[in-house]
């Protein structure tokens, strides 16, 4: 990465937070972190997103469409941003970008944001146990929940952020069983 470009990620990183209340800059992580997945997920919107053969105009109506049909009422600052990327053709390095913003976003409000991966909503009271949990344990860091919806995941859920990892998925205990079954066989 460039010293140019770290500046220019700084800078509008800078302006969404300064702009916006610490409630606000949440929802418009969350919303970047929902068209991300999106185009993570989908090979051929990524492929048109990020091709320099096709036209920027082209590609910002992809973009802004998909934005509209994700997200309900997405703000401003959420398109902007992403037309931003686009346009300077440093679509592709969106994931890097998430993360460094949401690093750069937390620190500055004493903030700790956990991705909830799960196929289905979890109850409130147990992500409320978790919630404290981490929040014990990272220095009483307001802690954030960002969902994200894993449909081919069997059960249960997954809680991650920059320095942990709750695993409470089916898949790991099914993993466990096999693990205790192969080791008495």
């Amino acid at each position: 990465m460039s010293k140019r470009e770290e500046i220019a990620y700084h800078n509008l990183f800078q302006s969404i937070v300064k702009k916006n209340d610490s409630k606000e800059t949440v929802r418009i992580v969350k919303e970047l972190y929902e068209v991300h997945w999106f185009i993570s997920d989908n090979r051929q919107i990524k492929y048109y997103l990020e091709s320099i053969i096709v036209s920027h105009t082209v590609r910002e109506n992809i973009l802004t469409q998909l934005i509209i049909k994700l997200l309900k009422d997405p703000s401003e600052y959420t398109i902007a941003f992403l037309v931003y990327l686009l346009r300077q053709n440093l679509l592709h390095k969106l994931s890097y970008i998430m993360h460094t913003f949401k690093d750069y976003f937390a620190e500055r409000n004493n903030l700790l944001l956990v991705e909830v991966i799960s196929r289905y909503p979890i109850d409130e009271k147990i992500l409320a146990f978790y919630k404290r949990k981490i929040e014990d344990a990272n220095q009483d860091k307001k802690v954030e929940f960002i969902y994200k919806t894993v449909p081919n995941m069997l059960g249960g859920f997954k809680l991650r952020w920059h320095a942990g990892e709750v695993d409470a998925t089916i898949r790991k205990r099914v993993d466990k069983i096999k693990d205790i079954i192969q080791r008495k066989g």
